[in-house]
């Protein structure tokens, strides 16, 4: 598709971009988020993680993070970090931890504002490639927060939910 538009094939990962290693892991959790909020934002972030079987063949673990649970972090273990989704390479076959190639952070309207933009910065100094995923009418706002920010690594991403309940996924210049 034109411009970076994919049906239900959210930012696929560069294999040429510089990996950052630390540890990732898993923990358990809950955030806090109303109901139907967070059932949007759990749906965009299964959406979004199912669309990497691409690097999942080559050997790449996907995982996430709904529903405020704390699944899989990046990070050292003294300061974890949970992002919605985590694209990763096993450090050996059947690991649990290895080198994070991809995060993503999943936003809903009400979740633009700038107090995420302190966890967003959080996610830009991992030097992993970090994609922010916001509603497509909320891109501006977000643009506008990251420039504030000088958050110039974060890829910036859109989400939308089309008539017929697919979730397209466009990257916004």
């Amino acid at each position: 598709m034109l411009n970076g538009e994919r049906k239900l094939s959210a930012p696929e990962a560069d294999f040429d971009t510089l990996e950052a290693s630390f540890e990732i892991g898993y923990n358990s959790g809950m955030a806090i988020r109303g109901v139907q909020e967070q059932s949007i934002h759990d749906q965009v972030v299964g959406a979004s993680a199912s669309t990497y079987t691409k690097m999942e063949e080559s050997g790449y673990k996907v995982s996430s993070n709904p529903n405020g649970y704390q699944n899989q972090y990046v990070g050292p273990r003294t300061n974890p970090q949970y992002p919605d989704v985590v694209v990763w390479y096993p450090s050996e076959p059947g690991s649990t931890g290895g080198t994070a190639h991809t995060i993503e952070e999943i936003e809903t309207e009400g979740s633009v504002n700038e107090e995420e933009a302190s966890q967003w910065a959080a996610y830009a100094a991992l030097n992993v490639v970090f994609r922010l995923i916001v509603p497509t009418q909320s891109a501006p706002e977000a643009r506008r927060i990251l420039d504030n920010q000088r958050l110039t690594t974060v890829e910036l991403w859109t989400w939308e939910k089309s008539i017929d309940g697919r979730i397209n996924f466009r990257k916004y210049e």
